[in-house]
């Protein structure tokens, strides 16, 4: 039950196009989160503004959860990637990475699931 909660919304944490969908996502964030993005930690920042930032900074990649595991009735861990596509600028083709991501999701009585942390890996080429 708790895994398909936070399944449910995952996509909450993809891409921004507008105002309103950083409004949403900053109630995926618990007050206290903390996120790693290839070792460079949120501590000064509020965790869902530090997200936004180098989502877009990492040209707006899209997650893909690999596994979603309730740890318990009110924790949650992902597994997943993410992935984006960079175009080359002196080809027509495209190279894409992927990154690996954990996320642990921790159930707040009154706003549901939260993110709690999230750590980010380094960038690889996809083959």
């Amino acid at each position: 039950m708790a895994a398909a909660a936070v399944m449910n919304r995952l996509s909450g944490l993809g891409r921004f196009p507008g105002p309103r969908d950083y409004r949403d996502a900053r109630r995926l964030f618990a007050p206290e989160a903390v996120i790693d993005w290839i070792g460079r930690r949120s501590t000064n920042q509020a965790a869902d503004e530090f997200w936004i930032e180098r989502m877009r900074d990492a040209h707006h990649p899209i997650f893909h959860a690999d596994s979603v595991e309730g740890l318990s009735s009110t924790r949650v861990r992902v597994f997943g990637r993410l992935q984006r596509s960079v175009e080359a600028a002196a080809e027509a083709n495209s190279d894409a990475y992927r990154a690996p991501v954990e996320m642990l999701w921790a159930l707040d009585r009154a706003n549901g699931f939260q993110v709690e942390q999230i750590t980010v890996g380094a960038w690889e080429a996809e083959e």
